[in-house]
């Protein structure tokens, strides 16, 4: 729910804009997070497939449990 939220909280947004937060927490620059996931940082949400978003969430869920 995050990513999503993220992603298309803000109309037309890249990838590596909408989710510039999410990856600051992470300790990382968005581009160099979606990169090692694969995924294209200039893409826009609506359209990357499901299995993007499913990346970005597994590997946002694993950092959190990490830093818990």
């Amino acid at each position: 729910e995050t990513v999503s939220a993220a992603a298309f909280g803000q109309r037309r947004k890249m990838m590596r804009a909408a989710l510039k937060g999410l990856a600051k927490q992470r300790g990382l620059k968005a581009d160099a997070w979606l990169e090692g996931l694969e995924i294209d940082p200039t893409a826009r949400a609506e359209t990357l497939p499901q299995a993007a978003f499913e990346a970005i969430a597994d590997d946002f869920a694993t950092f959190n449990a990490k830093k818990d």
